[in-house]
C-alpha cells in the first residue's frame, strides 16, 4: 500500500517564543530588525527559529504594517539595450534601500491601463513608468492611487507626477552644433513616434539649426515608426531616395542610429562620418564596440536611477501627494565615430 506524503509542519513564531521565552511580539522585533533588542535576546530567538525551521512570513508582516516593500517597474521596450541597463540598475538601487522589484511589460496603452490594475492588487508602496505615451485619462487615474508614481525618461506637464529624465531639448541643440562644427550642412532627424522626449529632441535640434542660419528646408522629419533599428535602416534608405539627401542625421535613440549606421554603410555604401554624420542617444554599451563606433549623446544614468529610489520613498515617508522633484541630468557628447 502506497504511503501518503505528509505535508511539512511549518513552526510558527509562537513555537518560536514558547522555546525561547520570550513573547510573540519580542520574535517580531527580532526580526524585523526595526526596535532595539538586545544581543542576548537576539540570540536566544535566532537559536529557537534556527532548531524549529522558522522562517517569518513576510508578505503577511508587510501586509500588517500597510507595506510590502515592493515597487513596481512597468518598461514598454524591454528589448531595447538602454532599457534593459535601466531595469538592471534599478534592481540594483531599490534592493539597496531594502525593495524588491515587481516588473511588467506594456506593449500597448491599452495594455498600460490592464498592468496598472494588476499593480494596485499588489498593494505596491510606489511604481516607476517608462511608458513613451500617457493618456491624460490614465495619468490623473495613476494620480487618484495616492501611489508615489515616477516618470522615468519622459516628461510630463502634470505637477501631480514626478518625472526623472535629461534636458532633451538641449540635447538636440548640442547635436545641431557638433554636425555643424563638423561642415555638415543638410540635415534629418529621424525620431520614431510620437513622444515627449523625441519631441523636445526634435525641438531642440530644428532650433539650434535655425539659429544658426539654417531653416526648415534644410531639415527633413521622420517620426512613423518605433524606436528599433529596423526602423532605423529603412528610414536611412529612404532619405536617400531623395535628389539632394541630408549628410547630418540625428537619431532619437541608439538603436534608430545603429540601423541607419548599418544601412549608410553597407547597403548606400557611404563613408560615415565622411560623407554622412550620424548622432544616437543613450550612449548603450554597443555604441562603443569597434563595429559600431557611434557618435552619442550620453545621458546621466546613474544619477537619474538613483531618484525614483529616492522619491519613492521619501513620498511614501512624507505622505506628499505631489513633488517638484524633475530632474534634468547633464549630459555630454560622446564622439566615436571613425575618420
Amino acid at each position: 500500500m502506497a504511503r501518503l506524503k505528509r505535508e511539512p509542519i511549518h513552526s510558527t513564531s509562537k513555537q518560536v517564543a514558547e522555546m525561547a521565552g520570550v513573547s510573540q511580539a519580542t520574535v517580531s522585533r527580532v526580526f524585523s530588525g526595526q526596535t532595539i533588542v538586545s544581543e542576548k535576546t537576539v540570540q536566544k530567538v535566532m537559536k529557537a527559529a534556527e532548531e524549529l525551521g522558522y522562517k517569518p512570513n513576510v508578505i503577511a508582516r508587510s501586509l500588517s504594517a500597510n507595506k510590502t516593500n515592493i515597487i513596481a517597474v512597468v518598461l514598454s521596450d524591454v528589448c531595447n539595450p538602454f532599457y534593459t541597463n535601466v531595469l538592471a540598475k534599478l534592481v540594483q538601487r531599490f534592493q539597496e534601500r531594502n525593495k524588491q522589484i515587481l516588473f511588467f511589460e506594456m506593449k500597448t496603452n491599452k495594455n498600460l491601463e490592464q498592468i496598472m490594475g494588476r499593480v494596485l492588487e499588489y498593494q505596491v508602496d510606489g511604481v516607476v513608468v517608462t511608458a513613451p505615451a500617457l493618456p491624460s485619462e490614465l495619468t490623473e487615474a495613476l494620480v487618484r492611487t495616492k501611489k508615489p508614481l515616477v516618470l522615468f525618461n519622459r516628461y510630463s506637464t502634470n505637477r501631480n507626477l514626478c518625472a526623472v529624465c535629461s534636458d532633451n531639448g538641449e540635447a538636440g541643440r548640442m547635436v545641431a552644433n557638433h554636425l555643424l562644427d563638423k561642415g555638415y550642412s543638410r540635415f534629418a532627424f529621424i525620431c520614431g513616434k510620437n513622444t515627449s522626449s523625441g519631441k523636445d529632441r526634435c525641438s531642440g535640434f530644428v532650433e539650434r539649426l535655425r539659429e544658426r542660419g539654417y531653416t526648415s528646408e534644410y531639415v527633413e522629419i521622420v517620426d512613423e515608426g518605433d524606436y528599433t533599428y529596423e526602423f532605423g535602416w529603412n528610414a536611412m534608405l529612404r532619405l536617400y531616395e531623395k535628389d539632394n539627401p541630408p549628410d547630418g542625421i540625428f537619431c532619437s535613440n541608439d538603436s534608430i542610429a545603429m540601423g541607419a549606421l548599418d544601412a549608410a554603410r553597407l547597403q548606400l555604401g557611404l563613408d560615415v562620418p565622411g560623407s554622412v554624420g550620424i548622432v544616437g542617444f543613450d550612449d548603450v554599451e554597443m555604441c562603443s564596440w569597434t563595429s559600431v563606433s557611434l557618435t552619442t549623446i550620453r545621458q546621466p544614468l546613474e544619477e537619474m536611477i538613483d531618484e525614483p529610489a529616492d522619491i519613492c520613498l521619501l513620498l511614501k515617508l512624507e505622505r506628499k501627494e505631489k513633488a517638484d522633484l524633475d530632474f534634468f541630468g547633464v549630459l555630454s557628447l560622446k564622439e566615436k565615430q571613425l575618420n
